[in-house]
């Protein structure tokens, strides 16, 4: 995603928090599951969000401002992020919310998951936002936080469903770098798709609902990192495009499972 940064104070800060969520809007989600075991690996967390709640030990949940250029939206903490229906549901909202004396017309979810490991599997089943100027990513970030390096393995923008977008970003002679590979073959928005990125040493594959779409070579040092999940709004002429007044809100990026494996 878009140099996507995270208040790494305000993130950490409110880990401690308690946090209750609800919603009363139905995800509508077919809940065909893929099998949970697979050879060769071994299971290191997973989520089926089937308690009715999220469990704050597991999660880091985003309050600030989406440092993506020309984000209009707020991520709002517990309120943006519900769990119903056995999904974890990121809502974007249109509401007005002021922070530091700046106007924020939508609201936004994200979170950080925690478990942290160099190399792995991370599976993760998800509906994408919609409407033009919305914003959903799925990816890897170093667990300090410093950036680069970054792995995208779903970023789907509203005014373009039928993109997927898929980055590594990186450092090279000091300088930020990506390397990007593009998928058309469904409305991102519209159904649920498991998405996988394989980390093994020197190499990175991506999957798309099994099947492997993408493979490279990693072109960042090996530290352990950590699942991040948001959506946004951005401002027109930004990476997200242009809101428009035919948008219904709210809508969500919507997550079936998470699950992450390591090398059996």
């Amino acid at each position: 995603m878009k140099k996507q940064r995270v208040f790494l104070v305000l993130l950490f800060s409110l880990f401690l928090a308690v946090s209750i969520f609800s919603g009363t809007v139905s995800a509508k989600g077919s809940k065909t599951r893929s099998d949970r075991k697979i050879p060769g690996w071994t299971m290191t967390f997973s989520d089926e969000f089937k308690s009715g709640t999220l469990d704050k030990s597991k999660y880091v949940r985003y309050w600030g401002k989406p440092s993506t250029g020309g984000a209009v939206s707020w991520w709002n903490g517990d309120s943006a992020l519900i769990v119903q229906d056995g999904y974890l549901r990121l809502k974007i909202a249109k509401e007005n919310v002021t922070r530091n004396g700046i106007l924020y017309p939508y609201t936004a979810g994200g979170f950080t998951q925690l478990t942290a490991q160099t190399y792995g599997r991370w599976v993760v089943r998800a509906r994408m936002p919609q409407g033009a100027g919305t914003q959903g990513y799925i990816s890897l970030w170093r667990q300090d936080f410093k950036w680069p390096p970054e792995i995208d393995f779903a970023e789907v923008r509203g005014s373009l469903p039928n993109e997927n977008i898929f980055t590594q970003h990186y450092s090279a002679a000091g300088k930020h770098e990506t390397e990007v590979s593009k998928l058309y073959e469904s409305d991102y928005t519209n159904k649920f798709h498991e998405y996988t990125v394989i980390w093994e040493p020197g190499k990175l594959t991506w999957l798309v609902d099994g099947v492997q779409k993408f493979t490279t070579t990693q072109k960042f040092p090996a530290s352990p990192m950590v699942l991040s999940v948001g959506d946004l709004v951005g401002d027109c002429g930004s990476f997200s495009g242009c809101p428009q007044t035919t948008n219904v809100f709210p809508t969500y990026l919507d997550i079936d499972y998470i699950r992450i494996y390591k090398k059996a």
